[in-house]
């Protein structure tokens, strides 16, 4: 996901993200997350070695980003023409 993405911006989990990461970035993960589904930046932390994400739906629990893939918005078909 892109580390510099803002509040608001859509991420999710897949099935290659959730194995990135420390051992104790997976078991958070896996505890708390689920694949497949989008969830919200809150905000996000950049530090030197690694980067946290604060998503809405888990609030006041920072992940590691690697674990992430950034979502595209959807475009409905009257922005499409």
């Amino acid at each position: 996901m892109n580390v510099y993405a803002k509040k608001g911006e859509k991420i999710s989990v897949t099935e290659e993200t959730i194995k990135n990461g420390s051992e104790t970035d997976r078991r958070r993960a896996e505890k708390y997350l689920t694949v497949g589904k989008i969830y919200t930046v809150d905000s996000i932390v950049v530090m030197a070695w690694c980067s946290k994400v604060f998503i809405k739906e888990v609030p006041k629990l920072p992940f590691n980003t690697v674990l992430f893939k950034h979502q595209e918005p959807e475009i409905s078909k009257e922005e499409a023409k």
